[in-house]
């Protein structure tokens, strides 16, 4: 039972300015695994959210993950994972909270979440109102309706832009 220091970076592209996550303790973590702190700390052009916690995966907080989102494939986007995968079977652990973008609430819960393959660790990030686009991207909206997409950028890296229409 080690607690690590898991890292995700949400980058600002086009039209954003600022990220925020509000951790309230929201989360599920597999059995007899530490949890820790939740940490979104603010750099010039990114959000670092570090998320100590331990690294053993169980399909229990797959499963728990999964009924968050309706168990919908849709409102669910994985990085780092295998191409054929479209929902997470077990997962290391998971975080809720509260995203705000440019100052504007997501108005649904936001989740992050790491699991692992055979290669390395990989993320998935969802929340109900989100379209998974083709595996390619992740839109969603802000409580204005302002239209954002996440892009892979790396394993636990993804770019944030806002993809409204003109």
């Amino acid at each position: 039972m080690v607690e690590r220091d898991n890292v995700f970076v949400l980058r600002f592209g086009n039209g954003v300015n600022s990220v925020a996550f509000n951790y309230y303790g929201d989360h599920d973590i597999s059995p007899n695994q530490p949890m820790g702190v939740v940490e979104a700390l603010p750099e010039q052009d990114r959000l670092v959210l570090h998320v100590h916690a331990g690294r053993r995966r169980s399909p229990q907080v797959g499963a728990s993950w999964r009924e968050r989102l309706k168990d919908e494939d849709r409102h669910m986007f994985g990085t780092g994972k295998l191409r054929s995968t479209t929902r997470p079977s077990s997962l290391n652990f998971w975080v809720g909270g509260q995203l705000l973008i440019n100052g504007q609430q997501v108005p649904e819960e936001f989740y992050l979440a790491q699991g692992s393959n055979w290669f390395h660790n990989n993320w998935w990030l969802g929340t109900v109102s989100g379209v998974n686009q083709d595996q390619q991207m992740f839109r969603f909206a802000d409580a204005q309706g302002r239209q954002f997409c996440l892009i892979e950028h790396a394993v636990n890296d993804v770019t944030l832009s806002d993809c409204s229409p003109n």
